[in-house]
């Protein structure tokens, strides 16, 4: 996925070069038994707000949302998105995932006969010598070499959603989360905890509205906003996934989030810097 020396002009290296030139060197983390009470405690300390309905006026700048951690990262973790994705989704046939027919490669024979339509995509294992796809670079600890990296290390994919959760413990059943920017820094490799913290850097009121365009849902509604900070980290100190995010909450005075939000079918352009940095409103 990032061109390294030992690829030469392809997307993949050389078997033999495995392990020559590497993005990222760390092992698994190995804990004390004081960090695994300690971690423990701060698991045992995650709330949910759940129906207990959080007022917008009731929110303050420079709030600091109760932290949200992530015990160590397993193969069970990893497993459960491609579970998902698999049986629910699917995939085409054309990448090594399936062998042709449309159903999902859960073992080793549907993949091989899946990459016999299209080898450019096969990496060789290290071991057996046998192809196999690019996905397991992932969750294999022999094949994740090919993307120099050091061990197992999780999905994009939940690398930004995970965090969703760290605004929905705060906002409760009542709030929605309307934006949020996601910067995937590091993967959370086999062994890490990530701890999610945020903080509350604006509050502000926006009118959305929309149309019947193809997509769009018409009306016009006003918003009562939060704009939060917030950032994953690992039990080293390496910020994996910062970000930003806006959550509507509902208000004491003017009632509940109105559902669905009004919005035009084509969205207006934003621009890179302004969600990339502060992507509010």
């Amino acid at each position: 996925m990032v061109p390294q020396r030992t690829m030469g002009t392809s997307r993949a290296m050389d078997v033999e070069r495995l392990g020559e030139s590497m993005l990222y060197e760390r092992k698994a983390q190995s804990y004390s038994k004081e960090e695994i009470i300690d971690l423990i405690k701060k698991l045992d300390g995650v709330n949910r707000r759940g129906s207990e309905t959080l007022y917008w006026e009731d929110v303050q700048v420079g709030e600091q949302l109760p932290p949200l951690i992530l015990p160590p990262w397993t193969l069970q973790d990893q497993e459960c998105q491609d579970t998902v994705n698999s049986q629910t989704v699917g995939t085409t046939g054309k990448d090594g995932f399936t062998g042709g027919d449309g159903k999902s490669a859960g073992a080793f024979e549907p993949g091989y006969h899946g990459l016999r339509l299209n080898t450019g995509h096969a990496r060789t294992h290290p071991n057996t010598r046998w192809p196999w796809t690019a996905a397991v670079e992932h969750e294999d600890a022999l094949l994740c070499a090919f993307r120099g990296q050091p061990g197992p290390f999780d999905h994009g994919g939940q690398r930004f959603q995970i965090p969703e959760q760290l605004f929905t413990n705060w906002m409760g059943d009542d709030g929605f989360i309307r934006r949020q920017y996601s910067a995937l820094r590091r993967p959370v490799y086999y062994a890490d905890v990530t701890t999610y913290t945020g903080e509350v850097v604006k509050k502000f009121t926006e009118v959305q509205e929309g149309d019947n365009s193809p997509g769009g849902v018409k009306g016009k509604a006003t918003y009562h906003a939060v704009g939060i900070r917030w950032q994953g980290s690992n039990q080293v100190g390496e910020a994996q996934v910062p970000g930003t995010a806006t959550v509507y909450l509902p208000s004491r005075e003017h009632g509940p989030v109105q559902l669905p939000i009004p919005h035009t079918g084509n969205p207006p352009f934003v621009n890179y810097e302004t969600f990339r940095k502060e992507w509010y409103q």
